[in-house]
């Protein structure tokens, strides 16, 4: 079972740099040139803006199978070793451009093992019919009026079948049980959405710390 909690957010890189120069006054005859202003980043890395969250995955990435190492992947995610694990090579994929909020995990947390899961926890990827994080229970409803519907004490949880998995959506309750979960504000929208192989347990991920990678 995989258990532990994996914080998805932003990993922050700092780059210090130290020095000083002084001012130099251009030559009389030189026009001063102001800086090019640095283009608005993509809340998207490029290679991730054009893949959907499908019930067998995102992009080059399908459950069931290994993180692909034919060039497809890399600008996708990229292998964040843990310590949580006694492999050598005990770990999590993670998203390249780190304002992702997804996250890939692999049997036993081997950066070799097949996709578990893929889970998004933010509004930045959609599905093929534009359901993301934060869409409504009734946009659920109806783009995917033939899915199936597990209910818990938190959520409800509607599920696709593909080709080669689950697409799961979990929706946050307002029925009597599952109300006291959630403030007034957030109750009856998409909580989290993962892609999962066929054959797996669909479980909820809210309020539980069951979305980890380490095995125990």
């Amino acid at each position: 079972m995989l258990r532990g909690a994996v914080a998805v957010g932003a990993l922050a890189l700092v780059v210090g740099v130290s020095g000083c120069a002084a001012a130099v006054r251009p030559p009389a005859h030189s026009a001063s040139t102001q800086p090019t202003p640095a283009p608005p980043r993509s809340t998207l890395a490029p290679t991730v803006a054009p893949f959907a969250l499908t019930a067998d995955g995102l992009g080059p990435l399908r459950v069931g199978a290994p993180v692909p190492d034919d060039g497809t992947a890399p600008g996708v995610v990229e292998f964040t070793p843990l310590t949580c694990t006694a492999e050598a090579d005990g770990g999590a994929w993670v998203p390249t451009d780190r304002d992702q909020k997804f996250i890939v995990l692999t049997v036993g947390a081997h950066r070799s093992g097949a996709i578990t899961s893929i889970g998004d926890f933010s509004s930045d990827i959609s599905t093929a019919k534009g359901i993301h994080v934060g869409s409504s229970v009734d946009a659920v409803r109806s783009a995917y009026p033939d899915a199936t519907v597990m209910s818990n004490n938190s959520t409800d949880i509607y599920v696709v079948n593909g080709t080669l998995g689950h697409l799961i959506i979990e929706v946050t309750g307002s029925a009597s049980a599952q109300a006291g979960m959630w403030p007034a504000a957030q109750q009856n929208l998409v909580y989290d959405m993962r892609a999962e192989p066929l054959g797996d347990a669909v479980h909820s991920v809210a309020n539980t710390d069951a979305y980890g990678v380490c095995p125990g």
